[in-house]
């Protein structure tokens, strides 16, 4: 637990949270933040991303093994990657190179998702 909530102390640093908010809140509803009046809606969903895939590592535990762990780590990491590039794509003005890059974000790390959950089943 402590390892998590330095990473996601780490995670908040640009956003000008303090550590105990980033502990306390991530996972919650975004919209209720305090901090949520200054964050755009895009901004709000990045960070919904972030928190989901915090709490989504625990779904996902680890045994020691180093491929196994690494697939564990990875699935809720690219989840929220494919998350966040869902969102850039929603907004009409995003720079067209990031929006191209977003589509490729989504169509490889959902094929990537698919292959270590496959991995995880095969090697319990």
């Amino acid at each position: 637990m402590k390892v998590k909530t330095v990473f996601v102390a780490l995670m908040f640093v640009g956003t000008g949270l303090s550590v105990a908010q980033a502990d306390s809140k991530c996972g919650m509803d975004m919209n209720h933040m305090s901090h949520s009046a200054h964050m755009s809606s895009f901004t709000q969903s990045y960070m919904k991303a972030m928190c989901d895939m915090m709490e989504d590592m625990d779904k996902y535990p680890m045994n020691g093994d180093a491929s196994h762990d690494f697939a564990a780590s990875m699935i809720p990491h690219h989840k929220a990657a494919v998350d966040m590039a869902k969102t850039l794509l929603k907004d009409p003005k995003a720079d067209p190179a990031l929006r191209k890059m977003a589509e490729n974000i989504i169509a490889s790390q959902s094929a990537e998702i698919a292959e270590l959950e496959a991995y995880l089943k095969a090697h319990p």
